[in-house]
C-alpha cells in the first residue's frame, strides 16, 4: 500500500486543484468572449457565413444566411445543401465541393440558385474552403455566400433591351427599304386605274393589287412604329380619351362573351403624345387580350397617376423618374408561361397562326418613343396584364 498523504500535502493538492480551476474558468469565459466577439463580427456582415460538414450539413451560421434562406436559426442547423438548393443545382454544387476536397484549394464565385422556405427563388454566389483538424485532415468547408439575385436580374433585363434594340434596328431597315420598293407600285397602281378605268376585268386585278399594297403599307408601318423611327405629333391629351374613342372602332373584331370595363377617374393627368400612335398601342393589347380569352370573358382598362421612384426606373435603363400615367389593360385568359411572356414584343413571334405577331411590337416601339415603358405580367392560368407607362404633361 502507497504512503498516506499528509494534511499538508492535501491542503497543498487542494490549492493546486483551486489553481488549476480558477485558471480554467477564466479560460472558458475567455474563449466564451471572443466566441460571442466572433459572432457577433460575423452577423454584422451582409454577407452569409456559414460552416457544413464533409456530407453538406450546417454545423455554423451567421444571421445573414438565416434572413438570406428566410429560416429560423434552430431551422438551418443541420439542414443539408440540397434542402433549400434549387433542382438542378445540386449537381453543380457537389463538383464546386468535391474538387475543394480534393485540390485543398479555395473555390472561388460558384452561381446556384436557392429555393427560400417560402416558395421564393434567388442566386447566390459562393466562395469556400476546406476546414481541417488538428491533425490537417480535412472535417468539412467554410465559406461566403452573397445575393446576387437583383444583380443577375438586371443583367437579364439589360440583355432583353440590347436584344430588343438589335431586332428594332434590324426591323427598322428593313421597313425602310420595304417602303421605298412599295412606293412605285402604289404609284404605279393609281395611274393603271386611271388609264384603263373602262378594262372592269383589270380593274378587278388592280383591286386586289391595291389592297394587298395598303396591307403591306400597314405592315411597313408598324416595322417602323417598332423600330421607333416612326414620325408622330404630340399634343396633349388624355388617355382615358384615346381608349373611349379606340373600343367603338374594334367592338366587331371581339369575341361576344367579351366584357371590356373600363375605369377612368377625373384626376389622372394628361400625356403628351400622339393620339394616332396611342390608338395603335391600345388596339394591339386589346387585340392580344381578346385572343387570350377562350368564351366568355373579361378585359378590364384603366387608368392612375404614378410616381416612378428610382428603386422603379432602375430596372428600366434609360427610364426617368418622375409623374407619370398609367394605363392597365388587364384580361383574364389563359396567360403566358414565362419563355412567351419575355418573347412578346419580337416581331412576328406568335402563339397563334403565322402571319400574325407585330400589334406588340409596334405598341412597344411606339411607347419607347414617346418616352415610356411597357410591362407585362402574367402567369399560365391567372390571365394577363399589361401597363403602358407615358410621362405626365
Amino acid at each position: 500500500m502507497g504512503k498516506k498523504p499528509t494534511y499538508e500535502e492535501l491542503v497543498q493538492r487542494i490549492e493546486e486543484l483551486e489553481k488549476e480551476t480558477s485558471e480554467l474558468k477564466r479560460a472558458e469565459e475567455a474563449l466564451l468572449r471572443s466566441e460571442k466577439r466572433y459572432r457577433t463580427v460575423l452577423d454584422s456582415i451582409g454577407e452569409a457565413y456559414f460552416e457544413v460538414d464533409l456530407s453538406g450539413n450546417f454545423t455554423f451560421y451567421n444571421d445573414s444566411l438565416c434572413r438570406m434562406l428566410g429560416y429560423r436559426r434552430e431551422e438551418l442547423l443541420g439542414m443539408n445543401n440540397r434542402d433549400y438548393m434549387a433542382p438542378g443545382s445540386h449537381k453543380e454544387i457537389y463538383e464546386f465541393f468535391n474538387q475543394i476536397y480534393r485540390t485543398g484549394k479555395p473555390g472561388k464565385k460558384a452561381v446556384y440558385e436557392i429555393m427560400g422556405k417560402d416558395g421564393s427563388r434567388g442566386f447566390h454566389e459562393l466562395s469556400a474552403s476546406l476546414i481541417r483538424d488538428q491533425a490537417g485532415q480535412p472535417i468539412g468547408f467554410r465559406g461566403i455566400a452573397r445575393d446576387i439575385t437583383e444583380s443577375i436580374k438586371l443583367q437579364s433585363q439589360l440583355q432583353q433591351a440590347r436584344k430588343m434594340e438589335a431586332i428594332a434596328t434590324l426591323a427598322g431597315g428593313i421597313a425602310h427599304q420595304f417602303n421605298n420598293a412599295l412606293t412605285p407600285i402604289i404609284g404605279n397602281i393609281g395611274l393603271l386605274e386611271m388609264d384603263y378605268r373602262e378594262n372592269e376585268e383589270l380593274m378587278r386585278y388592280l383591286k386586289d393589287m391595291k389592297s394587298a399594297g395598303r396591307r403591306m403599307a400597314d405592315l411597313t408601318s408598324q416595322l417602323l412604329a417598332y423600330a421607333r423611327g416612326g414620325k408622330y405629333s404630340a399634343v396633349i391629351l388624355s388617355l382615358g380619351d384615346v381608349v373611349q374613342q379606340t373600343l367603338p372602332l374594334m367592338e366587331h373584331t371581339l369575341n361576344p362573351g367579351v366584357r371590356v370595363e373600363t375605369d377612368f377617374p377625373q384626376e389622372v393627368w394628361d400625356v403628351k403624345a400622339d393620339s394616332t400612335q396611342m390608338q395603335m398601342v391600345v388596339s394591339a393589347i386589346i387585340a392580344n387580350a381578346n385572343e387570350a380569352i377562350d368564351g366568355p370573358g373579361r378585359i378590364r382598362i384603366s387608368a392612375a397617376n404614378v410616381e416612378l421612384d428610382p428603386a422603379f426606373t432602375v430596372n428600366y435603363p434609360g427610364i426617368e423618374t418622375g409623374p407619370y400615367v398609367r394605363l392597365c389593360i388587364e384580361d383574364n385568359g389563359r396567360g403566358m408561361n414565362e419563355e412567351t411572356r419575355n418573347r412578346i414584343f419580337e416581331p412576328f413571334f406568335t402563339t397563334h397562326f403565322m402571319g400574325r405577331g407585330l400589334g406588340m411590337p409596334a405598341a412597344y416601339g411606339i411607347v419607347a418613343n414617346h418616352k415610356g415603358i411597357i410591362t407585362v405580367d402574367s402567369a399560365l392560368g391567372k390571365g394577363t396584364q399589361v401597363c403602358v407607362y407615358i410621362p405626365a404633361a
